[in-house]
């Protein structure tokens, strides 16, 4: 998942929420804010094809329980 354009992709975990799609970076990232585009590939690098993406919600830091990040909307179900 990619939150920002300028930085790498980071793995990440996916489920769905009551709200939309929660997400949670395995490594964390500083700096998410609600308003932020979120993007799932399915790969971290090379010919990545988009799975998915949606507009950060809430977020959460580590120290707060899981889900770390919640998009509203996903390209699928």
């Amino acid at each position: 998942m990619r939150v920002r354009s300028t930085r790498p992709p980071h793995p990440a975990w996916l489920s769905r929420g009551a709200h939309g799609i929660e997400v949670d970076l395995i490594a964390g990232e500083d700096g998410v804010s609600p308003g932020q585009a979120c993007v799932f590939y399915d790969a971290p690098d090379g010919q990545a094809r988009v799975l998915g993406g949606g507009i950060i919600q809430k977020a959460a830091s580590l120290s707060e329980p899981a889900p770390a990040y919640e998009a509203a909307s996903a390209g699928r179900p």
